[in-house]
């Protein structure tokens, strides 16, 4: 087995828990019943409350990358979703240590992502570039799939077992350890030409030159379109978690069932994500600088059928709508900022990126919660707050992708 196989095995049983933290999604209805005294948009952060952790460890990632070999931040990080499963079930009782167990599964979020995202765009270039992109968006879902599932099925019995569906995180690492090569190599270190080897000539054969790259290495690199990049992508997590978030309190409003309807919503979400994951290499070939304006689309229509047609069938397909939409704009992001970055700053401007994505999912419940309050603050309601809001974006996102 070739390395990049290898690699490829180790990189995507990173992904696969990724998502994980969707796990608490089909229970958050039957924890607030627990826990009556707490409100709802802080049981809400038991979701969320990973995505304002990884705001906090995700720049470190950068720092600890040049120090540690990726492969074992990998296994750390994925070490640290198992041990907040173990502290959450142990602590069940109180509600604010359950909160301190989302919180030591955001460290491992923080680190795992950009970990996973700066191994593909070291190992892998152009189109197996996006390929893996797409995969790794797959795995993700994959994962959140799995969790989700089997989370609605064991909160049958309470919504306290749902820890045990992390138990899956022990073969992982062991795959991530087996696979995951402790080499590490740049594409462009192979003889073959790097992608912005013309701005940065070879520093053995032109010290000045060599200074320059070692000086802009590190550093976040930023323009106007960059800066779009994050403002949508702030804008598009704080809007799409809303679903996460309020899925299972929407059933519960509709009397459409308890927790295992609401793991059967939940798990519409990454079932689209698979399908996203799938296409998402095809999509990018085919639309270029467009692909997160058609992701923005997709999320906007489901939000909206959702909230217009409240029901059990149009939930689930948008769910499913959602979830198409989370990979593509997911795997977008990274894949549009490797593209208009140069390679030594991708690292650190991707790190950034996804804290400050994360900080759009983290506020999400009390932003869609208060904008929503103003007409009512029904679940229909968030829907199609959030629906008109993905719809502006698309806008936006059109107009910026065109101008570019």
């Amino acid at each position: 087995m070739n390395i990049k196989t290898k690699s490829k095995i180790g990189i995507l049983a990173s992904c696969f828990c990724a998502m994980s933290y969707l796990t608490f999604a089909p229970v958050v209805a039957s924890m607030a019943a627990s826990f009556p005294e707490v409100s709802l948009s802080l049981v809400q952060m038991v979701v969320t409350l990973p995505s304002l952790m990884f705001i906090v460890v995700s720049p470190l990632s950068g720092t600890l990358m040049r120090r540690f070999a990726k492969k074992k931040l990998a296994l750390l990080a994925v070490a640290l979703y198992f041990i907040s499963a173990v502290f959450g079930y142990v602590f069940q009782e109180n509600f604010y240590l359950v909160l301190l167990g989302s919180a030591i599964m955001g460290c491992g979020t923080g680190l795992l992502m950009p970990v996973t995202n700066a191994l593909i765009c070291d190992q892998f270039e152009g189109t197996e570039r996006s390929s893996m992109m797409g995969l790794n968006a797959t795995f993700v879902a994959v994962g959140g799939l799995t969790f989700t599932f089997l989370s609605g099925q064991l909160a049958k019995y309470g919504w306290q077992n749902c820890y045990f569906v992390f138990f899956l995180i022990l073969p992982l690492l062991l795959t991530i350890y087996l696979f995951l090569p402790r080499e590490e190599r740049c594409v462009g270190d192979e003889g073959g030409s790097s992608p912005n080897k013309g701005e940065y000539p070879d520093a053995v054969n032109d010290p000045d030159a060599g200074a320059l790259k070692a000086a802009a290495a590190g550093r976040p690199e930023m323009n106007p379109y960059i800066v779009a990049l994050f403002v949508i992508g702030f804008l598009y997590f704080c809007l799409q978690n809303a679903f996460n978030t309020n899925a299972s309190v929407y059933v519960e409003e509709l009397s459409l069932g308890g927790a295992s309807t609401a793991g059967l919503v939940s798990m519409m979400n990454p079932l689209g994500g698979i399908l996203g994951g799938v296409i998402f290499g095809l999509l990018a070939a085919k639309l270029g600088d467009q692909i997160e304006t058609v992701a923005l689309s997709i999320a906007g229509l489901g939000f909206l059928l959702a909230g217009g047609l409240p029901s059990a069938a149009s939930i689930l397909v948008s769910g499913l709508l959602v979830g198409i939409a989370f990979a593509l704009f997911n795997a977008a992001g990274t894949f549009l900022l490797a593209k208009h970055l140069k390679p030594e700053n991708n690292d650190i401007t991707v790190a950034i990126y996804m804290a400050v994505v994360n900080l759009g999912a983290a506020v999400s419940p009390y932003v869609v919660n208060f904008l929503a309050g103003f007409a009512g603050g029904s679940s229909a309601v968030k829907f199609l707050l959030c629906g008109a809001g993905l719809i502006l974006c698309c806008a936006v996102s059109f107009f910026i992708g065109k101008k570019r």
